[in-house]
């Protein structure tokens, strides 16, 4: 789990607010029939989607992205818990350090700069 205090957070929430949820950046095929986008559900019913071999049919019900707010910036909607007055969450998945596409298309394009998410 990674935190970071509030106030850096909104210094940069482009930045930090990174979610592949939001970005549309991947999907994750359980063999349960499932489709999630967001590794910090992975043990609970939440997902986008169910497949068979025939087709992928959208959850209503248990849907993943349901209290995210899909075009803000914003510390880790899935661990909202864990938000205090000082420190916020980020996601699972952000390692702007590790050498994964998405941060190698950023870099080559000069969006990322520093740590910051330049604007597009």
């Amino acid at each position: 789990m990674q935190v970071i205090e509030k106030e850096k957070f909104y210094e940069n929430p482009k930045f930090y607010g990174y979610c592949p949820v939001k970005m549309g950046e991947r999907v994750l095929i359980h063999p349960d029939h499932t489709i999630r986008i967001c590794s910090s559900l992975l043990s609970s019913p939440y997902h986008i989607a169910n497949y068979d071999d025939k087709k992928i049919t959208w959850e209503e019900y248990q849907n993943e992205t349901y209290r995210h707010k899909l075009n803000e910036y914003t510390p880790c909607t899935n661990q909202v818990k864990l938000y205090s007055d000082k420190y916020v969450p980020l996601c699972f998945s952000f390692r702007p350090d590790q050498d994964e596409p998405v941060w190698n298309t950023l870099i080559k394009e000069g969006r990322l700069q520093n740590g910051w998410l330049l604007k597009s």
